[in-house]
């Protein structure tokens, strides 16, 4: 897809709310490690939902090799909170407000007035109300993984909102870019 942020490239900083309005520093997350944001259309999509709900059985994994989960999502925090409650996620959901970040990413774009109709009249969803920004916008599903440094190491992004990257692609990713366990593991191995 053109315009999408491809490997090699840093990540533009940003800074994020969650459903408690606790911000959320990408700097801040890659002091941790590495870094694995999920671009998700929100709480009302079914692909979305099923996604979020893989991610989540996989969490441990991507805490072990010290990666941080992050799901952004254009959608106002309440309906976020509500589906991280139901579904038991551990991980953030944040609120990607305009689309600030999958726009710096190139993962975005506004619905035309065709596809706002049939949103609006087919499935009953008006993203206006949904959208935390009241645009009728989206982001492209996607999965970044970004390198502790804040390099971009790989993108999955798919126009297709029903296919999804596996959580076991992502894990993969990881060990092949080094991610291991958080420092205080190894110092705890290392010591005589």
């Amino acid at each position: 897809m053109p315009g999408v942020i491809r490997a090699g490239t840093p990540l533009l900083p940003f800074t994020l709310f969650d459903s408690r309005d606790l911000p959320f520093s990408s700097s801040a997350l890659l002091v941790r490690g590495p870094l694995v944001i999920t671009l998700t259309r929100g709480s009302w999509c079914p692909y979305c939902v099923a996604d979020l709900i893989a991610l989540e059985r996989r969490a441990r994994d991507f805490a072990a090799l010290g990666a941080t989960l992050v799901a952004l999502s254009p959608e106002r925090a309440p309906r976020g909170d509500r589906l991280r409650a139901e579904r038991g996620l551990s991980f953030p959901l944040l609120v990607d407000k305009g689309l600030h970040v999958a726009r710096s990413l190139g993962l975005a774009y506004d619905l035309p007035a065709d596809a706002c109709a049939l949103y609006r009249d087919v499935h009953h969803l008006d993203l206006g109300e949904i959208n935390a920004d009241g645009r009728w916008a989206l982001p492209v599903t996607a999965r970044v993984v970004v390198d502790a440094a804040g390099i971009v190491r790989h993108v999955a992004a798919d126009p297709d909102h029903t296919r999804r990257t596996d959580p076991l692609v992502t894990l993969a990713v990881l060990r092949a870019i080094g991610a291991a366990a958080p420092a205080r593991n190894v110092q705890r191995l290392t010591r005589p």
